[in-house]
């Protein structure tokens, strides 16, 4: 994710223990195992997406999962920029024009949307801005804390399954 990025992962000293536990006893052990982190980063992806505020859906169109090489993980997170400010929040700053002499913005957010041109009477010309910060808005970890027990969960039912089985 943009700035620093936020990232979520999953206890690697658990998983690895009943990946292994299910490898053990069973022969297709890593596919059960791969399966179902795939499905857990499905869903992630799938509730970080209706979590996601939404202004012109940039943030949630931008959320996507990726599955690492080893098939023992799943990433989900955005490129947008802006994403770590939405789940974390920000502190009151103050935002200067980087490209330009001003910022402008319409006086009536409302008449801004849509990319229309506002005539220059309906438009704020300043230097800067004193932002007085954003409350956290996440998206991501909701998703991620709602997910995590239910995949330790289904690699425990795995586990028990094989068990019963060879009693």
């Amino acid at each position: 994710m943009g700035k620093d990025g936020v990232s979520y992962t999953v206890n690697q000293k658990q998983l690895r223990e009943l990946a292994l536990a299910i490898q053990r006893v069973r022969p297709n052990g890593l596919n059960i195992v791969k399966s179902n982190i795939t499905r857990a980063g499905m869903f992630i992806e799938g509730r970080a997406k209706q979590l996601a505020p939404v202004d012109y859906g940039y943030l949630r169109s931008s959320i996507k999962r990726f599955t690492t090489l080893s098939g023992y993980g799943v990433k989900v997170g955005t490129n947008i920029s802006y994403a770590v400010d939405v789940e974390l929040g920000t502190a009151p700053h103050i935002i200067r024009p980087v490209n330009k002499k001003v910022l402008v913005f319409p006086k009536d957010p409302k008449k801004g949307k849509g990319g229309r041109q506002l005539p220059r009477k309906d438009l704020i010309f300043t230097r800067e801005v004193k932002h007085p910060g954003s409350p956290p808005r996440p998206f991501l970890k909701p998703a991620f804390d709602e997910e995590e027990p239910r995949l330790f969960e289904a690699l425990r039912r795995e586990l028990s399954n094989v068990s019963k089985k060879t009693k």
